[in-house]
């Protein structure tokens, strides 16, 4: 028993693998999309810890500094 060959079927393969490539092309686009977001969130939230850091680091300074002063005589 063999199949009966149309082009009908053969295009509801290339229909088929085409569609899936398509699947596949926009599931990429949408991963680096969703990497790319990833990347500069991260990025973001290193910046913010940097201020942080460099904030805390300044106040840390102030007060040795107001310390030092207060201990020298007059």
């Amino acid at each position: 028993m063999s199949a009966p060959s149309t082009s009908g079927g053969s295009e509801d393969v290339n229909d088929f693998l085409q569609r899936i490539k398509e699947l596949g092309d926009k599931r990429d686009q949408e991963d680096e999309e969703r990497n790319r977001k990833l990347e500069e969130e991260i990025l973001q939230g290193r910046k913010e810890r940097q201020a942080r850091r460099a904030g805390m680091a300044f106040r840390f300074c102030c007060r040795r500094i107001d310390r030092s002063k207060r201990n020298i005589p007059s």
